[in-house]
């Protein structure tokens, strides 16, 4: 299980969501409950970890 809080932004810098003050979204990876480029973007972290990635629109 993943938890993490987060700003998604367009390339622009746009905030377009961000759950950086509510819940943490928790999600299973490879579960499908998240778009792929984020599932793949976890993967590899660790508590604490921290991560700037950018998602291209068809993952």
């Amino acid at each position: 299980m993943v938890s993490i809080t987060y700003t998604a932004t367009f390339a622009d810098g746009q905030v377009f969501d961000q759950n950086t003050e509510q819940t943490p979204l928790m999600f299973s990876v490879g579960s499908g409950n998240v778009i792929q480029g984020l599932d793949e973007a976890v993967v590899g972290m660790n508590v604490g970890d921290t991560k700037t990635v950018t998602i291209a629109p068809e993952k």
